[in-house]
């Protein structure tokens, strides 16, 4: 129950959702952690069959690699001669989403609509030729990130208040990824990376699609504390697939935590 007191609404409803969520949580056993299949430069005859299996694939990113972007978009295209997409983005808050679906049709013009350059992400050259593949494959496209300030209680369903397996591991990355000089409480960094999370996973179901797509980070898209494991919760018979994706031959530690794991 820990995670209930910062939940914006004190509903009966929102109560009972609670409630049930932790029982589920308690008949759910905590996956293991599979070695991941290491791809080197592959090809997209080597990847395509083996996605087509999956409900949901997770294209991991380190943002400011720019073939790992093009590699995405190639992905896409090619996904998109065999399945109707929806994709979900990390990169663009929800509430922008009527901005999103206005200037699709024109990615140059959707840099400046969205006000890019203030984003605090790399460069748009760099997401530019995923959003043409966006684009191009006429997918449903969904922001997926959130405002601090939006409401989550729909994340419930999705397994926001349940107790994460593995949160000592997210508790350990975090500390690493910020210093204790940030003086930010570990307590809300844990919080807002929960809810990231499971909003990514709840922004694949808004639509009809016959595969589900989420363009995010590769430290969303793990297998034991990330996205995957909101979209199981949620639905224990999907099927997902987890990619990262890094541009060299670092990374060996975090093998395990995807399906896959592509070195560009």
């Amino acid at each position: 129950m820990k995670f209930f007191n910062y939940c914006s609404s004190n509903s009966v409803k929102a109560l009972l959702l609670t409630l049930s969520s932790l029982i589920l949580a308690a008949c759910i056993v905590p996956s293991s952690i599979k070695q991941a299949a290491v791809l080197s430069h592959p090809t997209l005859d080597t990847l395509i069959p083996q996605l087509l299996t999956a409900d949901y694939i997770l294209l991991g990113e380190e943002h400011d690699q720019p073939k790992i972007h093009l590699f995405r978009a190639r992905l896409l295209k090619e996904l998109a001669k065999h399945r109707s997409l929806l994709v979900s983005v990390e990169h663009i808050t929800s509430d922008k989403q009527p901005i999103l679906d206005a200037n699709l049709a024109h990615p140059q013009e959707l840099q400046r609509a969205l006000d890019w350059n203030k984003s605090g992400w790399p460069k748009w050259s760099m997401f530019l030729p995923l959003f043409e593949a966006l684009r191009d494959t006429r997918a449903i496209v969904r922001c997926g990130n959130r405002r601090t300030t939006d409401t989550f209680d729909d994340l419930i369903p999705y397994g926001l208040n349940a107790p994460l397996p593995h949160e000592t591991r997210l508790r350990e990355e975090l500390e690493k990824m910020h210093p204790p000089s940030m003086k930010i409480p570990l307590e809300r960094m844990v919080l807002a990376q929960r809810r990231r999370d499971a909003a990514l996973a709840v922004s694949l179901d808004q639509g009809k699609a016959t595969m589900r797509i989420l363009l995010a980070g590769n430290g969303h898209i793990r297998k034991d504390y990330g996205v995957p494991w909101y979209i199981r919760y949620h639905n224990p018979e999907a099927r997902v697939l987890a990619i990262g994706i890094i541009s060299g031959t670092e990374a060996n530690k975090d093998k395990g935590v995807y399906d896959y794991l592509v070195r560009l």
